[in-house]
């Protein structure tokens, strides 16, 4: 089997009104290639001068470069258990496979269209949350926060759907209550935490309404409201130690020695 070789470059013919060429991404076996646009777009004097992006500490630029290396990681992942699963080089049914992912295992997930599947909004916000790192918007801690919380969320459609993903198109207040309840029952979390959590879900939702996967919230109508930590009445023997400490104070020990008689 040929070794697959990738690589980006940029498409000088191709600059816009701003100064912004298209990233294109080739792969290589012995004898054969293939491009396709990555979707992104850089500027041609910094994609030249920072090597790729490689030293550029711009926190877009950084990100554009992290971007593509995650799908060069993902290229060589696919290619290896592609080749392992047809073997075969060829590179333009390889191309289909990256695009439009196995046949067999599309039919095992009943058919899902890539942008009606909650895994695909998961996904998408996921890189919004590593952009925001990538500018300081967000912290690393954020980001371990959401992973956990959509990791829950795919727990709880395994266990209370059970089904390996879920349709954005069936999202309902009917799935919030019960992803609600699998936070308190299932992951033990107090009252707080798990509407915490909604909120995380939530956040994946208003990603989703911002790319026109979702028209609205359909989380909009669940209400429940956090738990207020109410102060309890003292005890009299902490009220009257109160009145010790201020007998400094005549009036306000008075008081407050008339009120601990009542």
């Amino acid at each position: 089997m040929k070794n697959l070789t990738v690589f980006f470059f940029i498409k000088k013919d191709r600059l816009d009104a701003v100064g912004q060429v298209p990233v294109y991404c080739r792969l290589r076996t012995a004898g054969s290639s293939i491009s396709f646009s990555t979707g992104e777009s850089v500027s041609y004097e910094r994609w030249t001068m920072t090597n790729h992006l490689r030293s550029s500490r711009v926190p877009e630029e950084k990100a554009v470069r992290r971007t593509l290396t995650e799908l060069e990681e993902r290229i060589i992942r696919d290619w290896t258990s592609w080749k392992k699963k047809h073997q075969s080089d060829n590179l333009q049914e390889f191309r289909v496979y990256l695009v439009n992912g196995d046949a067999e295992s599309n039919a095992k997930e009943d058919h899902y269209e890539e942008k009606d599947s909650l895994r695909y909004l998961f996904e998408l916000h996921l890189s919004r949350v590593r952009r925001k790192i990538e500018t300081g918007e967000n912290s690393p801690a954020t980001l371990e926060k959401v992973e956990r919380c959509l990791r829950y969320t795919m727990d709880m459609v395994n266990q209370v759907y059970h089904q390996e993903d879920f349709r954005l198109s069936q999202l309902n207040l009917a799935f919030a209550e019960n992803l609600f309840h699998f936070f308190r029952t299932v992951r033990m979390q107090g009252q707080n935490s798990a509407i915490k959590h909604i909120e995380f879900v939530r956040s994946a939702i208003r990603t989703g309404i911002a790319h026109e996967l979702l028209p609205k919230d359909p989380f909009l109508m669940f209400k429940n409201k956090k738990e207020v930590q109410r102060n309890l009445p003292a005890s009299e023997h902490k009220l009257k130690n109160f009145v010790n400490s201020v007998r400094f104070l005549p009036s306000l020990s008075n008081e407050c020695t008339h009120i601990s008689r009542r």
